[in-house]
């Protein structure tokens, strides 16, 4: 063995499927089979009492007029269709039939029913001796009696034959049918959100896999618990540095209104600087521990543009020293009419770090667009900078925490695209990056729309 396991993967559904169909075929061929062999064994007896009957009947009522080349009961053209009814003489041993030897009876023939080989084909014969010594004989070809059996057989096998497939076809739907809860449920865990960890529902699924669903539950409790864990001490830990840090911030001003030389200045000014980063970084480790530990929908009709304009009037200082134009383009829409079902804060967060970051990574002197549109009940807000745009390969890992873009030399903590991506995940909102060639770099923002 080479150390290595193998994954093997199989479907329940098929083996019981073809598990089930390989046993519906093999009992479908088993009663088949016995019908096939049973209605032909039936026709044969029949076939055989009839025979006897006609002898009886002929023994009974007219067997004197019959001489040895008599035939009767010509049932059609077909000569093996014929029932041929003759009176043998006690030294006769040939059966005459139109001037010609149709078969020999052999002479210790006892009376019943027996098969002989005639020139042409077998016969089924039903023989009897009579009193006289002469011998009354009832024949048919076996060619007519072997098709009459086969058909009659064959009626008795085909549709159980026809069965089995419809039998197998119902049994599948069936096992789908019964597999459907699962399914169901696979499709909600897959379409679940990161951050949902509610618990699997029992009703519908069967109680076969309960205990493996108990066990999921589980190990989500376990997972959930984890997480709130982690983000308590994120959001405590973020919470006891605010004093520290504010505390250094106080010392560093006042250590600015000193007199001290040039290079002291210099250090000053970099540890004022370290000291705001992580100011800034605490607070928004705070805000993401915050929205990621809120998971309750504490929504009301929030007014778009009453947000975007509280947002701009708070950077607009950050604007201005780059000397970036900003315009807001609603088209002929009514500004008194677009609202969102939103946390306040929290749409005011998401615009809050898209256009951050949008005046962060503009040239200066650049131009910021944004733009809001409703269509198809949706009210999509674009914000349209003029910086270099984001590499293809990273758009993707731009929310997970902490991620900075390779090549920038802008101050951030890595944390702003994340708290969105939270933020709008539990709003139900989707949002999209493009690079726009020779324009800069596209954010759209879509919710659904409310009416007012």
């Amino acid at each position: 063995m080479d150390g290595t396991e193998k994954a093997v993967s199989y479907s329940i559904q098929h083996r019981l499927s073809v598990a089930l169909s390989l046993l519906i075929v093999f009992i479908g061929l088993l009663s088949g089979g016995y019908n096939f062999y049973t209605a032909k064994l039936d026709a044969q007896e029949w076939q055989d009492n009839y025979l006897l009957q006609i002898l009886n009947i002929n023994l009974n009522n007219n067997a004197i007029n019959i001489d040895s080349t008599s035939e009767i009961f010509a049932i059609n053209d077909e000569a093996d269709t014929n029932l041929y009814v003759t009176k043998l003489l006690p030294e006769q041993y040939k059966v005459n039939v139109a001037g010609a030897v149709l078969f020999r009876v052999p002479q210790n023939l006892s009376n019943g029913l027996h098969t002989v080989i005639g020139n042409i084909s077998e016969y089924r014969v039903a023989i009897k001796k009579m009193s006289t010594g002469e011998r009354l004989i009832v024949a048919q070809s076996t060619i007519e009696r072997d098709e009459l059996v086969a058909d009659n057989a064959l009626r008795a096998f085909i549709p159980i034959l026809l069965l089995v497939p419809l039998i197998i076809l119902l049994i599948r739907q069936y096992i789908v049918y019964l597999f459907n809860p699962i399914k169901q449920t696979s499709l909600l865990i897959d379409q679940s959100k990161y951050d949902d960890f509610s618990l699997i529902s029992l009703l519908d699924l069967p109680k076969e896999i309960h205990p493996f669903v108990i066990s999921i539950n589980q190990l989500l409790i376990r997972v959930s618990e984890h997480i709130s864990m982690q983000q308590r001490f994120i959001a405590e830990a973020a919470h006891e540095l605010r004093s520290p840090l504010t505390a250094l911030s106080l010392q560093a001003e006042r250590l600015d209104s000193l007199t001290m030389s040039s290079d002291a200045k210099e250090q000053l000014k970099t540890l004022r600087a370290g000291i705001e980063r992580n100011r800034d970084l605490v607070s928004q480790l705070l805000t993401l521990a915050k929205v990621q530990a809120n998971k309750k929908l504490m929504t009301a009709s929030v007014p778009l543009l009453t947000t975007l304009k509280t947002v701009l009037e708070e950077l607009m200082l950050l604007a201005e020293k780059k000397q970036l134009d900003i315009g807001v383009d609603i088209g002929s829409l009514n500004a008194n009419t677009i609202f969102i079902q939103a946390d306040e804060h929290e749409l005011f967060l998401i615009f809050k770090n898209l256009i951050d970051n949008a005046i962060k990574y503009s040239d200066d002197c650049g131009v910021i667009d944004i733009k809001v549109q409703q269509i198809a009940g949706q009210v999509l807000v674009s914000i349209l900078d003029s910086g270099p745009g984001i590499a293809v390969e990273e758009i993707s890992q731009v929310f997970s925490p902490f991620y900075r873009c390779l090549g920038t030399n802008e101050i951030g903590t890595g944390l702003g695209l994340s708290i969105v991506k939270t933020i709008t995940d539990k709003l139900g909102a989707s949002i999209k990056m493009n690079n726009i060639k020779n324009s800069g770099f596209e954010v759209i923002v879509s919710f659904d729309e409310v009416k007012k």
